[in-house]
């Protein structure tokens, strides 16, 4: 029940409900047919962008972005040539806009631990030329250690 009101409470459901209801339907019919692939979709500013099939990602192909506070606040933040570190970077959702908008006189550094997740944001990066993103392998954090992903 929690799920239904967040999603009915959304500013995309508030803007345009059909819109959103005929999207949140597709991405439902779409889910298992996709298996393992990645889906594409595009932030809220256009940029085609990929990953594989999360809930994050179902709130950029709902809304174009996965939290628009946190988004609004990134952007407020974010200067020309600046360098900026996404830890946790996910699929580069904040790394490509940061890239994009910082210019390419500044740098993003991209932390993320996952392998697979690595990947998608080069492929990302790699798809849009943003050579002002370098990725990072590996997880930030207060000890040296390793850790399972299950």
């Amino acid at each position: 029940m929690k799920r239904i009101l967040d999603s009915l409470s959304r500013a995309d459901m508030r803007r345009n409900p059909i819109l959103a209801i005929s999207k949140r339907f597709w991405w439902k019919v779409r889910w298992p047919l996709l298996g393992d692939r990645l889906f594409t979709t595009r932030l809220f500013d256009g940029t085609r962008i990929v990953g594989p099939k999360t809930g994050t990602l179902a709130l950029i192909y709902y809304q174009g972005m996965s939290e628009p506070e946190t988004m609004a606040m990134w952007q407020r933040f974010l200067k020309p040539s600046a360098v900026v570190f996404d830890v946790g970077a996910h699929i580069g959702e904040y790394a490509i806009v940061a890239a994009r908008q910082i210019g390419s006189q500044g740098r993003v550094y991209a932390f993320e631990p996952q392998p697979d997740l690595a990947k998608v944001i080069e492929q990302n990066r790699n798809f849009l030329n943003l050579e002002n993103i370098f990725v990072n392998n590996l997880a930030l954090g207060d000890t040296v250690g390793e850790i399972s992903f299950t």
